[in-house]
């Protein structure tokens, strides 16, 4: 099973950062050279670049399957989020930046699921960190939601191979 971004989600990302970008172009043409002026457009012109290619190649996805799942970001540079069943010990609703999202946290000696860096970062944020997250975007699905729908994939997986 594919859960999908919803696609009007995606264009009024896309749309927010085309009219930034263009607010951005008017202000340094406008004749404001300054750092901040080239900051906003290159931040939102970056943002029209990759929001406009994850509209074009279909959205952010999270594949679920017997033996796991995998999330995609829609972005060619960064490698999907993947994640066995097996090595999956709970799921949990964190609190980042005012946003509810998904924690899970896999067994000891289970292979990572991102980068070092990543893991540094969110131990930085949050007090019990998991070893990885998901957003709540697929489906228009609630974090509690998500959680309730993957605990039931899960515990299809484990009753298949009993």
């Amino acid at each position: 099973m594919t859960l999908r971004e919803p696609r009007t989600r995606l264009a009024l990302l896309f749309g927010i950062c085309v009219a930034f970008t263009a607010a951005g172009v008017a202000i340094v043409a406008s004749g404001d050279r300054s750092l901040a002026a080239w900051a906003g457009l290159a931040l939102f012109g970056l943002g029209t670049v990759m929001e406009g290619w994850i509209l074009g190649h279909g959205g952010r996805t999270l594949r679920l399957d017997a033996d796991g799942f995998e999330a995609g970001t829609g972005l060619p540079w960064r490698r999907p989020v993947r994640a066995a069943w097996r090595d999956i010990t709970r799921f949990a609703t964190v609190h980042v930046a005012g946003q509810t999202i998904v924690g899970f946290h896999l067994r000891p000696g289970a292979p990572p699921v991102t980068t070092r860096v990543r893991r540094l970062l969110e131990a930085a944020m949050m007090a019990d960190p998991p070893d990885g997250t998901l957003p709540t975007l697929y489906g228009g699905m609630t974090a509690e939601e998500l959680i309730r729908h993957l605990e039931r994939w899960r515990g299809r997986a484990a009753s298949a191979k009993r």
